[in-house]
């Protein structure tokens, strides 16, 4: 995949003394969860708007989900400044 990635980390999730695993619900091209940590990742290629994602944690007895809410907006573009030149050049 080309372009940059930006990710959201899991803030919090009880295994009760088990481990687990995460899951989406929507397949969004461009976005994904790592299945051991939680982390939601999307490329910068995603489309401009807000998506509501289903995140599914499971361990060995059962199953949780929760919504999340990934707004993706335009990036904000500014003029160039702070340009300068070191070292500063003598005539010669």
């Amino acid at each position: 995949a080309s372009g940059k990635f930006s990710n959201s980390k899991v803030h919090q999730v009880n295994w009760h003394n088990d481990s687990g695993t995460f899951r989406l619900i929507q397949s969004i091209e461009g976005i994904s969860i790592d299945a051991d940590t939680g982390t939601i990742r999307w490329s910068d290629q995603v489309a401009v708007g807000v998506y509501s994602l289903t995140v599914v944690a499971k361990n060995g007895a059962g199953e949780i989900s929760t919504t999340y809410v990934l707004k993706i907006e335009k990036p904000v573009v500014r003029p160039p400044s702070d340009l300068s030149y070191a070292p500063i050049a003598s005539p010669s």
